[in-house]
């Protein structure tokens, strides 16, 4: 899987490499190979070992070593899994029980599996449909299946976690002076003693202090251009916290900005912990674009191995008056940023979404229909 800034992130389990057409391989680790697929029916029972095996196979495998799949899967027949390729299509895979003994021998047919380098695009087609056609012999009946359905809900639940360790550093995007005040004041109060590198949105790039930048929001080259700034001046960085949804809640339409900082994030090789993406509502549609960014909590996983994301939605324009008329808004976000501040202590790694003053996180839960009735809900006509 290729990273957001053009580069292979290291992911556990993963091996790759480039085959040349020409390649013969060396006649001892060929044997070797073959030996190691026998064996490797023989570790089931040892999950670690079973395990180390198939790492090395597909080590070896990645490097044009061919693979029996018949050694590998024993008496099973292995058949093909159709696996989700997007991660947003919210798609449930199940791998079948295998067929029983009985049902094998009476069709008298078998997999032939054959894994295999070099193939041209065509012959991997052609392989994939030769074993179809040998999976599913003619007159075959469909396997039956349980249509499933699911909801994603939101469950009221307090912060119960144990703090998850101090955060020494955190880079903040805020732009307003009296934003970023509110944010050391909280972090003041709170007894920590972490350093706030403040982001602010100006016409220029801007090196205004080594805990204060100015950038174009619009160029990216800025954006990186911050981080390995920080990355020079601090030993390292636990959370980099996006909240300029915060200050002004019309910034929820506007994903482009994240973007641009994850793209930063990789380009700069910058290692945090923690990112956390938050953001006020005050309308319906506001709720709507911020309820979109979950979309990068449950996907930076796939290309940020390391790096932990997570959502925060807050409600806003129901706070009651506070101080003088006119700083409804400066109490909202201080407000908020108390908010953000105990998730980020807290180590909570899900969407949360605060909504008339109570904590709530997002949950999926089977839902089950009657006969006859639709999973799908019927629009009003327009």
């Amino acid at each position: 899987m290729t990273g957001l800034g053009g580069e292979r992130d290291p992911m556990p389990n993963r091996f790759e490499g480039t085959v040349p057409r020409n390649f013969t391989g060396q006649s001892m680790l060929a044997q070797y190979v073959e030996k190691l697929q026998r064996q490797a029916r023989t570790l089931l029972g040892d999950p670690a070992k079973y395990r180390e095996a198939l790492y090395a196979l597909a080590d070896l495998y990645c490097q044009g070593y061919e693979l029996d799949g018949n050694e590998l899967y024993g008496n099973s027949s292995p058949h093909l899994v159709r696996l989700p390729t997007y991660p947003f299509a919210r798609e449930y895979f199940w791998v079948s029980a295998p067929a029983s003994e009985a049902s094998r021998s009476s069709s008298g047919r078998s997999i032939s599996l054959r894994l295999r380098n070099g193939k041209s695009k065509q012959g991997v087609q052609a392989a994939v449909r030769e074993t179809q056609q040998i999976s599913s012999p003619a007159g075959s009946t469909e396997e039956a299946y349980e249509l499933m359905t699911f909801e994603e809900v939101w469950e009221p639940q307090p912060i119960t976690e144990p703090p998850a360790g101090a955060v020494q550093t955190a880079i903040c995007f805020l732009s307003r002076p009296e934003s970023k005040q509110a944010a050391r004041d909280i972090v003041q109060a709170a007894g920590a003693n972490a350093k706030m590198i403040f982001i602010s949105q100006g016409a220029a790039y801007a090196k205004n202090s080594p805990l204060d930048y100015s950038i174009p929001d619009a160029d990216q080259e800025s954006y990186e251009r911050a981080l390995r700034s920080v990355m020079e001046d601090h030993q390292g960085i636990d959370a980099v916290l996006y909240l300029r949804a915060v200050e002004d809640s019309g910034h929820a339409a506007d994903y482009s900005s994240i973007v641009r900082l994850v793209k930063a994030i990789s380009a700069a090789r910058l290692k945090p912990r923690r990112s956390l993406l938050a953001g006020r509502y005050e309308t319906h549609l506001e709720r709507c674009h911020l309820d979109s960014w979950i979309g990068f909590e449950r996907s930076l996983g796939l290309v940020m191995p390391g790096l932990k994301t997570s959502v925060v939605l807050v409600e806003s324009g129901k706070e009651p008056q506070v101080g003088p008329q006119g700083h409804e808004r400066e109490w909202a976000v201080k407000d908020a940023l108390q908010k953000l501040w105990a998730e980020l202590l807290s180590g909570t790694e899900q969407s949360v979404l605060y909504r008339e003053g109570r904590r709530h996180v997002s949950r999926v839960r089977p839902v089950r229909t009657q006969q006859g009735e639709s999973p799908l809900r019927q629009g009003e006509p327009t």
